[in-house]
């Protein structure tokens, strides 16, 4: 599956290739990019909206530890010509604090700012992939 490779991926080349095609597919009208997290809750997505550091991408983790599917982390794109939340991808950038106050293993280590540590989670079991009306 193509997510077993991301482990071999520089972190910065992750970011471009995730911002890239989003960047691409929005500038054609049809799609609406939000700064937050998506996960699908009873059917429907629901996007999780905040400021860098309010924590979406924790939320969405533990939703996930409630059996709800991650659709997106960071940038859920919306398709407004079908009123659809499209799916991402499998992948979060979680501090180690919110993976060990969620119990959840850390992946390899991202980046340091003032002394935290970000972890990649790869969770492609928590993932929903297909396109979700919000």
């Amino acid at each position: 599956m193509w997510f077993s490779v991301w482990g071999a991926v520089p972190d910065r080349l992750v970011d471009e290739i995730h911002a890239g095609p989003f960047a691409r597919y929005a500038a054609n009208g049809d799609v609406l990019p939000l700064h937050a997290s998506c996960v699908e809750i009873g059917g429907r997505a629901v996007a999780l909206a905040g400021e860098s550091g309010a924590g979406k991408s924790t939320l969405a983790a533990a939703l996930t530890l409630r059996g709800h599917k991650m659709l997106a982390n960071g940038v859920t794109v919306v398709d407004t010509a079908r009123a659809e939340a499209l799916p991402a991808f499998p992948r979060q950038k979680l501090w180690r604090s919110t993976l060990d106050a969620l119990g959840l293993q850390a992946g390899r280590r991202l980046r340091s700012e003032d002394s935290f540590d970000k972890f990649e989670r790869l969770a492609p079991e928590s993932f929903h992939p297909a396109p979700t009306t919000p």
